[in-house]
């Protein structure tokens, strides 16, 4: 019996593909589902005109329409009362805040979508 399910979420429709199976399993087991979005600042690009350049307005706006897309990602799953959900906004590298996140919160699940093709 699952008690804290994680979907990592990145904005593309193939991370979101794996909210419905999470659902599912925590509205059988009463789970909590973790909803996580990273943010990692932009790495400065060095341009043809200079060194490289940290742009502090564009990792804001990054960080805005992360927290904005977690929020949507929230309300579309409003109206489930069998399954709760919660968010974390994390900042840092990704695979180093996810992994931390897991052992802190005792994630049990990580839920993301895969696709199997044949060849």
């Amino acid at each position: 019996m699952l008690h804290r399910i994680m979907v990592p979420l990145d904005g593309s429709t193939f991370a979101e593909a794996a909210l419905p199976i999470a659902f599912g399993l925590a509205r059988r087991d009463g789970a909590t589902v973790h909803l996580v979005r990273v943010h990692e600042p932009p790495t400065p690009v060095a341009g043809l005109e200079g060194p490289a350049m940290y742009d502090p307005e564009i990792d804001e706006d990054l960080e805005r329409k992360g927290r904005r897309y977690l929020g949507v990602m929230m309300a579309w799953t409003g109206g489930d009362d069998r399954a709760r959900a919660v968010t974390a906004y994390l900042h840092g590298p990704a695979i180093e805040c996810l992994s931390t996140y897991v052992q802190e919160k005792a994630i049990e699940q990580v839920m993301q979508h895969t696709s199997l093709r044949k060849s």
